[in-house]
C-alpha cells in the first residue's frame, strides 16, 4: 500500500485506474468530461489515480502475496517522459531484457521480463486480466526468490508500477511504471505552488 501526504489543492488525474484512491474534488466530477491534457481513453503516461484515506486507516507494505520494499530507483536509467530535468532516480525506468516484474491479480501471482518500456509503460508476459487495473507490480531483485509453490507464492521487492491493461501486441500485458507516476506527481506539484494531492508519495514501511 502507499502512504500519501495530503495537500490542500486537488488536481485531476487522467483515466483513473490505479494507485491509491480518489482525491476530494471541489465539486462532483462529471464522468462525461475529460481532463484537457488527455483523451476520453486517458493519457498513456499518466494512467493512475490518487486516493485520500481517512486518518484512521493503517497502511501496510504487505499484501496477500507481494511485499513492497520501497520504490524502484534506477541511477542513470532512461528518464520517464513525465519527469522534470534533472530527473530523480525513482523517475527512471527499468531497462528492457534484463529486469523482471512480479504482479498479483485475480488469476494468481505472475512474473515476467520487461520487454519494452516505451513511454514509461512496461510490456511483460506477467499476466493480468480485466479488473486487475491498479494492482501492484514489484521489481524482482536479482538473486531474490521468485514466487513459487514452495514459498507460498510470496515475493518482495521495490514498487515498480501498477497494472495498466492488455493489448494485441506481444507480450500483451502492460504496466504503468512507478517512475511515470512519481514523476508526474512531482511535476504537477512543482507547477502548482499550493501543492497537489499525492505529492510526497512514499511506500510505507509498515509491516
Amino acid at each position: 500500500m502507499a502512504q500519501v501526504r495530503h495537500r490542500p489543492v486537488w488536481r485531476p488525474c487522467e483515466r483513473c485506474d490505479g494507485i491509491s484512491g480518489v482525491p476530494r474534488p471541489s465539486r462532483p466530477p462529471d464522468p462525461s468530461v475529460k481532463d484537457p491534457e488527455g483523451s476520453q481513453t486517458g493519457h498513456v503516461t499518466k494512467d493512475y489515480m490518487v486516493i485520500e484515506l481517512v486518518p484512521q486507516v493503517t497502511l501496510s507494505s504487505q499484501g496477500p502475496y507481494l511485499k513492497q520494499t520501497g520504490e524502484v530507483k534506477v541511477p542513470g536509467g532512461t528518464v520517464s517522459p513525465n519527469a522534470l530535468n534533472p530527473a530523480l532516480d525513482n523517475e527512471r525506468l527499468l531497462a528492457t531484457g534484463a529486469n523482471e516484474i512480479i504482479t498479483s491479480g485475480q488469476t494468481g501471482v505472475w512474473y515476467g521480463t520487461v520487454m519494452d518500456n516505451a513511454n514509461g509503460v512496461y510490456r511483460s508476459p506477467a499476466v493480468n486480466m480485466k479488473g486487475d487495473s491498479g494492482g501492484p507490480a514489484i521489481w524482482h531483485v536479482p538473486g531474490s526468490d521468485l514466487p513459487s509453490q514452495a514459498n507460498g507464492f510470496q515475493a518482495s521487492g521495490p514498487w515498480a508500477g501498477i497494472t495498466k491493461g492488455i493489448t494485441l501486441a506481444l507480450p500483451p500485458f502492460l504496466y504503468t511504471s512507478s517512475a511515470n507516476i512519481l514523476a508526474d506527481l512531482r511535476a504537477r506539484d512543482a507547477a502548482t505552488p499550493a501543492g497537489v494531492y499525492g505529492a510526497g508519495f512514499e511506500v510505507t514501511a509498515n509491516p
